[in-house]
């Protein structure tokens, strides 16, 4: 959910906005898309069991990377529209908050 909070704290972004503003949005979002890696890592170990925990890890690093190399042009695409940083943030913002919300209504389950 943080991620989805620091997008939209992206999209209410403007020229005038004071550095220290910028600054607590860029921690938010750096916090937020960095601290998830370790815990999933750890989780699909868990889950994979005993003599299954590498390939379960590594291919999740592979499709995961894989998303860094398709994600970073698609997000220099949707700024070549001249929405902003806000605007091409919204979208990758909507789609973690969508997870988040199906994540915990499985864990509910």
């Amino acid at each position: 959910m943080g991620m989805a909070v620091g997008s939209l704290m992206f999209l209410a972004m403007t020229p005038d906005r004071p550095m220290v503003a910028v600054s607590n949005t860029v921690i938010l979002m750096g916090l937020t898309t960095i601290g998830w890696k370790g815990v999933h890592l750890a989780e699909l170990a868990r889950l994979a069991g005993p003599g299954h925990a590498a390939a379960a890890t590594g291919a999740a690093a592979v499709f995961g990377f894989y998303g860094v190399v398709i994600l970073a042009p698609l997000f220099s695409l949707l700024l070549a529209f001249d929405i902003g940083y806000g605007g091409a943030f919204c979208p990758f913002g909507a789609v973690s908050a969508a997870m988040a919300l199906l994540c915990h209504g499985r864990a509910a389950l």
